[in-house]
Order: C-alpha cells, then structure tokens, then sequence
C-alpha cells in the first residue's frame, strides 16, 4: 500500500511538473513570436509614394506590378502627390486597400 502511494505521488508529481514546462514553453513561444513580429514591423520604412520605385511600391500590400506601374505613371504625368489620400485617385486603389497601407506611406 505504502509503494502504491509513493507511486502515485511521483506519477502526479511528475505529471504536474511536465506539464508546467509544457506551458512555459509555450508562452516563451508566443511572446518571441510577438517580439519577432515587432521587430520586422519596426524594421520596415515606410514608403515614399513620390520617390519609391516599382519595388519599393510592391512591398505595399495589394500592390502588384501593375499597380505600382500606375502610381508611377501617375506621378510623372501630375507631379509628385500633394497628400497620401491622392493615391485612393489611382485606378485598383479603394479605400479598403488605401486603409491596409496607410501606415506604411510617407511623402
């Protein structure tokens, strides 16, 4: 009876203590995720629609080839923007795209 307890206890013991590491593990997990997420927003510039070049327009999101085709063109053909809320002016840009990049835009 005394060796069935004992065994219990380490059973339980030992259950309790894998299980903790479990979880610990996954919150150090989450929270390097988050801190890596941080750290790439942080790293990337934003965007100057009056000097980016095709590339540099692509990494804005929904904006594809064509598209950065078209804010170029735009901008040789009326000048440089007066505000980012010109560029909702260039055909395939909405509002709904204009609100995903707004953040990443500078002039």
């Amino acid at each position: 009876m005394y060796r069935f307890i004992l065994s219990s206890l380490f059973v339980i013991c030992l259950t309790l203590f894998l299980g903790a590491t479990i979880v610990s593990s996954q919150g150090k997990e989450e929270m390097m995720d988050a801190e890596m997420m941080d750290k790439k927003e942080m790293m990337m510039e934003k965007v100057n629609i009056n000097t980016a070049d095709m590339e540099q327009l692509m990494q804005l999101p929904g904006i594809g080839e064509g598209t950065a085709k078209k804010i170029i063109d735009y901008r040789n053909s009326n000048g440089q923007f007066k505000t980012l809320d010109q560029l909702k002016s260039i055909p395939g840009i909405g509002d709904k795209k204009y609100e995903k990049m707004k953040d990443m835009l500078t002039m």
